[in-house]
C-alpha cells in the first residue's frame, strides 16, 4: 500500500482518515450486505442480526433514503453541451452512504481514543488532527470520470464520489463540530 492511502511519515489523522476509513468500509460490506449477514463464521446459513440490530439498521438505510429522495431529489450532469437531471430513488445509494458513514466512525473513534493524536496539528497548515482526518477522507473520494459514464452509473444506481461524501459529511456531528459550522438540522445520527 502507498499514497495516497497511506504514508508512514504522515501525521497519522491522514492515515486513519484515508486506509482507516476505507478497511473500515470493507468490513461493514462484509456484514451488512445480505450475505454477510446471513452466514456464521462456519458458513452456516443463519440471519445472525438481532432483532434490535434489523430495526436500527433500517431505520437508519430510511432515513438516508428518504435525504436522497425527499431533500437531494436528482443530480445534475452536463453530457455534450446537454443539462440532463436523473431522479433519485434512494435506495440503491443508502447502503453505500451508512457503510461510509460508519467506517467514518470507526476510523474517527480510532483516532480521537489516541491520546497522542488529540492536538496535533497538520505540519504547514493550521488544520487540527480531526479536520486533518476529514480532509484525508475527502482526498480519498476524489475521482473524475466523463459525465455520460456517470450518468449512466446514476442512472443504474451507483452514486457518483462527490455526492456520497457530502451525503455522508454532512449527517455526521463529529464533522461539524470539527469545523465548528452549523450541524445540519434533519442529521440521521446524533
Amino acid at each position: 500500500m502507498h499514497e495516497p492511502l497511506v504514508n508512514t511519515e504522515w501525521p497519522w489523522a491522514m492515515n486513519f482518515g484515508s486506509i482507516g476509513v476505507l478497511l473500515a468500509q470493507k468490513l461493514f460490506a462484509s456484514i451488512d450486505g445480505p450475505d454477510g449477514r446471513t452466514y456464521l463464521p462456519n458458513g452456516t446459513r443463519t440471519d445472525w442480526w438481532e432483532p434490535p440490530t434489523k430495526v436500527g439498521y433500517n431505520n437508519s438505510r430510511n432515513c438516508i433514503t428518504d435525504y436522497y429522495v425527499n431533500e437531494l431529489k436528482t443530480l445534475t450532469y452536463k453530457v455534450n453541451d446537454a443539462v440532463v437531471q436523473v431522479q433519485l430513488a434512494g435506495e440503491p445509494f443508502s447502503p453505500t452512504t451508512l457503510r461510509h458513514i460508519g467506517a467514518l466512525r470507526i476510523a474517527y473513534g480510532a483516532l480521537k481514543n489516541n491520546d497522542d493524536m488529540k492536538s496535533l496539528k497538520m505540519p504547514g497548515t493550521n488544520l487540527t488532527s480531526e479536520q486533518t482526518f476529514f480532509l484525508a477522507y475527502a482526498q480519498t473520494q476524489c475521482y473524475q470520470r466523463q459525465s455520460l459514464l456517470q450518468l449512466l452509473r446514476t442512472q443504474l444506481g451507483s452514486y457518483d464520489e462527490g455526492t456520497a461524501l457530502n451525503a455522508a459529511l454532512i449527517h455526521m456531528p463529529e464533522f461539524a463540530k470539527a469545523f465548528e459550522c452549523e450541524a445540519r438540522k434533519n442529521q440521521c445520527f446524533d
